[in-house]
């Protein structure tokens, strides 16, 4: 191979590679907003499950109700 066959390759693949860098970055962001937005909900799912807990707490218990009214 001729330097210059050489160095051509070199340019391409050094090309190559910043586009694999960005992809895999995207792919990081993209999978970094899903895991947040699954953290978000499951939080907000056990909020409303902890609500529901002292809903019903409240409507079995009328001693507990009358404190809390």
């Amino acid at each position: 191979m001729r330097k210059s066959d050489l160095s051509r390759w070199a340019a391409i693949s050094e090309i190559v590679a910043t586009f694999a860098v960005v992809i895999s970055l995207l792919l990081v962001a993209y999978s970094t907003k899903r895991n947040t937005d699954e953290m978000e909900t499951a939080n907000a799912n056990f909020l409303y499950q902890i609500d529901e807990q002292i809903t019903a707490d409240l409507s079995v218990n009328p001693q507990l109700a009358s404190i809390y009214i």
